[in-house]
This record gives structure tokens, C-alpha cells and sequence, in this order.
């Protein structure tokens, strides 16, 4: 993996997780390109969807984030293998194990491309392996679940 692909990756897996813990996406959309486009594949919005334009992006990753992981307590991601380089970007097989109160923990399983461009993502692409179980649970438990 170049140098550079290493550097952007990490910057924004940090970023996230300070948007995450702070509620303030601009960290993350600080590190986009202005033509960004944003995909995960599967889920229909709020969760999933296609997103172009940094502000457009930052509202989806926004909602997608309100709409499953702050509906459980604990969200616990981690890489399942170290990052893959290809040309511009980065392939990273991924889940993240996500446990409420009263409930059995679930883990989703997915994975992701991220493409940049001057050390600013200009793609990201995204694909959960276990949508159809995620969704189950999500219904089966809503009531369970934090509120929306």
C-alpha cells in the first residue's frame, strides 16, 4: 500500500471516529473531495443509498449513522485483515460488533473501497455481507432498540 493511500485512509478512519463521538461530521468532510461520491450497496436510506457532493455525503453518513449505530449502546468496529492496496485506494474487509442492553449482540460484516485523489476520497463503496440478517434484527428488535 503507497505511503500516501496509508496516510489518507488512516486520517479519515480517525476522522470518522471523532465525527462519531463528537456528532460533527465537518471532520470527516474535511477529507473529501468536493465531487465525492459516497455508495453502500444493499441497504435503502437512510442507511444505505448513493450520496455525491461533500455536504450531500456528510448528510448521508450523518443519517446512515442515526439510523443504525446510535440505536444500539456500543458499536465496536474492526478490520478483519490488514488493508489491501490497489492503484489510488484501499480495499478493507471490516464489522462491527454492535450490542444493546437486554439484547443478543450482532455483528454486520462488510466491506469497502476507498479511492483518493491528493489526499481527499473521491469514492468510497461499501458493501455489507449480511444485510438480510441485519435487517431481521433490526425489525425483530426495534422496540428494543434506541429510538430513531
Amino acid at each position: 500500500m503507497s505511503e500516501n493511500s496509508i496516510a489518507s485512509f488512516m486520517a479519515y478512519a480517525q476522522a470518522f471516529e471523532i465525527g462519531f463521538a463528537t456528532r460533527n461530521w465537518q471532520v470527516v468532510g474535511d477529507l473529501f473531495a468536493d465531487n465525492i461520491t459516497w455508495i453502500t450497496d444493499g441497504p435503502k436510506a437512510p442507511v444505505g443509498g448513493t450520496h455525491v457532493g461533500r455536504e450531500a455525503v456528510v448528510e448521508g453518513i450523518r443519517q446512515s449513522v442515526d439510523g443504525l449505530d446510535r440505536r444500539f449502546d456500543i458499536r465496536k468496529p474492526e478490520a478483519t485483515s490488514p488493508p489491501v492496496s490497489f492503484a489510488s485506494g484501499i480495499y478493507l474487509p471490516w464489522k462491527i460488533t454492535y450490542t444493546r442492553s437486554g439484547l443478543p449482540p450482532f455483528t454486520l460484516i462488510g466491506e469497502e473501497w476507498d479511492i483518493f485523489c491528493d489526499g481527499k476520497m473521491v469514492l468510497h463503496y461499501e458493501r455489507f455481507q449480511n444485510f438480510g440478517e441485519m435487517s431481521a434484527f433490526m425489525e425483530n428488535h426495534n422496540d428494543s432498540l434506541l429510538p430513531l
